[in-house]
């Protein structure tokens, strides 16, 4: 059996691609060969790869194969559903105490979720980072690196951190703690 490349590199698939692109029956197979590693087996070629980069190749895998797919669940449910849209886009007009208070109500884990899921908005990234410690913005922005090395959120873990936040967000909304100051409907339940 022919050893493929050390384990944890999905960019070096590219190394069985070649080795088998003259094959025209390839025999593809996927074992768990323990609780976070799965081997792969391109013919007599074996590759291991962790949870995390399973999930990142099939991604790529999917945009790859079927980009209309990749566009259809971006439009559908999901964290980019409307509702988390929406609530991603009220937050960046909260009151200050709210934002510290919402901060304070939710984990660690899901303050990194909504940092990461909120990136692209400036705006949301400074009324986030602006009511929080210097020591713990400069920790968040170090452990987003190592969260998420590949940019990417997964998708069950961005809806289930969402769905926590914006709970805790309602309720703090009910104790008059979070108010939005420009005109926003009040949260969807």
């Amino acid at each position: 059996m022919v050893q493929g490349p050390p384990v944890g590199t999905v960019g070096n698939l590219l190394f069985f691609r070649r080795r088998c692109a003259s094959l025209s029956a390839m025999k593809i197979t996927v074992k768990k060969v323990s609780p976070d590693t799965f081997a792969l087996n391109f013919n007599d070629v074996t590759v291991a790869l962790n949870e995390v980069e399973i999930r990142t190749l099939l991604l790529q895998l999917t945009r790859t194969i079927s980009p209309e797919l990749a566009i259809r669940r971006a439009r559908g449910s999901g964290r980019d559903g409307p509702d988390y849209r929406a609530f991603m886009r009220r937050l960046r007009c909260a009151n200050d105490i709210g934002i510290q208070a919402l901060l304070r109500s939710v984990s660690t884990d899901d303050t990194l979720v909504m940092l990461k899921l909120g990136e692209k908005s400036e705006l949301l990234q400074k009324k986030l980072f602006s009511n929080m410690s210097d020591r713990s913005a400069q920790m968040f922005t170090e452990d987003l690196s190592y969260k998420f090395p590949d940019d990417m959120v997964p998708d069950t873990m961005a809806r289930d951190a969402l769905k926590r936040i914006m709970k805790e967000a309602k309720k703090l909304e009910n104790r008059g703690t979070l108010i939005y100051e420009e005109d926003e409907p009040p949260l969807i339940e």
